[in-house]
């Protein structure tokens, strides 16, 4: 009985120093090649698009390598069109590391329904989340200093953009340009 206990135990050991390898702090590390994303390098690490993850519950990872003989460099970026037109996303978790989603990158993602823009983020593309009808609400955190035009182009007065960090439309407008709210009906509330 002894010895089968011992096995177990070990088998949890080998599994728990597995998942440690597999996640630093909680991110997510991938190694390469992969089909679910497409890499690019950029000056910072990589940028992610879209590659055959595209259906369902879409976990971005922290960190990519090409293959065991070079070291994780973290994802930054989410590139211009990334995952457009991908009608059949349902979820979207982007991690702690990107600090940029390139236009266009969500645009028409019809049935997102869960987004998070992590407060790494500093840049939002023109067009990034226009039309993305299944979303009900979405918060653009006070480290966002640059939005592009029509970013939520084709939202609807049912769904709600919250502004963290500014204190109402004419604050958003001197930091953006009143570009980013063009085409968008959605309700904006601003909190300071």
């Amino acid at each position: 009985m002894k010895t089968k206990q011992t096995i177990i135990c070990g088998l949890l050991a080998v599994m728990y120093a597995l998942s440690l390898g597999a996640c630093s702090g909680g991110e997510q590390k991938l190694t390469g090649p992969t089909d679910s994303f497409k890499f690019q390098a950029v000056d910072s690490g990589w940028a992610v698009y879209r590659g055959t993850a595209t259906e369902g519950t879409v976990n971005i990872p922290a960190y990519y390598r090409t293959s065991t003989d070079y070291d994780y460099l973290p994802v930054t970026a989410i590139s211009s069109g990334a995952f457009a037109g991908c009608t059949n996303l349902t979820k979207i978790t982007i991690p702690a590391s990107v600090t940029e989603i390139g236009s266009n990158a969500f645009n028409r993602c019809t049935s997102l329904a869960s987004i998070t823009i992590p407060t790494s983020v500093t840049e939002i593309g023109s067009y990034a989340f226009a039309d993305c009808t299944g979303l009900t609400s979405i918060t653009i955190p006070e480290s966002v200093t640059d939005i592009g035009s029509g970013v939520f182009s084709g939202w609807t007065a049912s769904q709600t953009i919250k502004v963290q960090g500014k204190a109402n439309e004419a604050v958003a407008d001197s930091a953006w340009g009143s570009g980013w709210r063009s085409g968008c009906d959605a309700k904006i509330v601003y909190q300071r």
